[in-house]
């Protein structure tokens, strides 16, 4: 009798519409049309209008192409719209051969009693409530903020172009299609199966590990913190928000991720970190930066520099998310444990 094939579980990414693409235009209409400022259906008229002109990509969109390319991975793409207005994000994924596992459209309904469902291992959202319900889960989560601001869109140009009454005069004429082709297979032809590893920099406090010492940290001052962290110098840290995630692909077999850590800690407060890393028999394969307090950013544009654009940033701090978004790396603010 022949050994049973043991197949191992393929880590799942859900992700918003909001997050792969541009919606700023389209969120607007959306807004607009929710306050009365245009006619009802305005929004699901835009849709069918643009249906065969593909979403134009969000700064997340190289990082997603990139998680497709494993086999060992599987996407999901979920969204508050009608499967109706979502065709377009469907057939531009198709046209760049991304292939969803799961595709989820709610109708404005609530998305994250879905999330277990679905066995989801990470959450990606421009909405910051879903995160946060994420985070209560205890899903690894993060929040993206990337939606341009909508003063001074043209609505009346948009009026002219958007024919809300063609939703009923009948079918609506689908023009051309996005076809799905070979992309995905000319990509594994020319970067091999999935050859580049997907890279992930990680903050350390309130992401990878808990927020007993940041808590310190906020609350009662740096000397305080520093005489905490004496103190504790070889006790290990809590296991934080991302922590699971971490040690999953920090432990995966080689060439599939490439994990950095960049911390605010330094000389004082680096010593327990380090020890923590021992306890947990976890050594990231990509590198280490102990900032000291220091403005993360320039590390971190030379990471994106090394690793390529796919490089995905998570870090707990709002100050450092944004300078890092700034400077075009892709960051995810993760909301869970201390809020800076």
């Amino acid at each position: 009798m022949g050994k049973l094939k043991v197949i191992e579980r393929k880590k799942r990414l859900a992700v918003t519409t909001s997050v792969l693409f541009d919606m700023a235009e389209a969120d607007a209409v959306w807004l607009a049309e929710k306050k009365g400022e245009l006619p009802p259906g305005s929004y699901r008229a835009y849709m069918i209008e643009r249906i065969d002109e593909p979403l134009k990509p969000g700064p997340q969109y190289e990082f997603i192409r990139h998680f497709d390319e494993f086999d060992e991975h599987d996407l999901i793409l979920m969204s508050h719209n009608s499967a109706l207005t979502g065709i377009r994000a469907i057939r531009t994924l198709a046209r760049d051969g991304i292939t969803p596992a799961n595709f989820v459209f709610t109708n404005g309904g609530d998305i994250t009693e879905y999330l277990p469902v679905y066995e989801v291992d990470q959450f990606y959202s421009t909405n910051r409530a879903d995160v946060e319900m994420a985070d209560e889960m205890n899903i690894a989560a993060a929040h993206y903020d990337h939606i341009a601001p909508t003063e001074g869109l043209d609505f009346d140009a948009l009026i002219k172009t958007t024919n809300v009454t063609r939703l009923h005069r009948g079918p609506v004429e689908v023009r051309g299609q996005h076809k799905p082709a070979l992309a995905r297979t000319a990509r594994q032809q020319k970067f091999g199966k999935a050859a580049r590893p997907l890279p992930f920099v990680f903050d350390f406090d309130c992401v990878i590990a808990g927020s007993s010492a940041e808590e310190v940290f906020q609350k009662q001052g740096l000397e305080s913190y520093l005489q905490f962290e004496a103190a504790k110098l070889m006790d290990a840290m809590e296991e934080g928000p991302w922590f699971q995630e971490f040690k999953d692909m920090a432990l995966h077999p080689p060439g599939k991720y490439l994990i950095s850590i960049v911390t605010a800690r330094g000389v004082a407060s680096g010593m327990r970190f380090f020890n923590t890393l021992a306890h947990w028999a976890i050594e990231p394969n990509g590198e280490i930066h102990c900032m000291h307090g220091r403005d993360k950013t320039p590390i971190l544009a030379i990471l994106q520099k090394r690793f390529g654009p796919s490089t995905q940033f998570l870090d707990d701090g709002d100050k450092h998310v944004a300078r890092a978004r700034e400077a075009g790396i892709i960051s995810g603010h993760v909301l869970a444990n201390v809020r800076k």
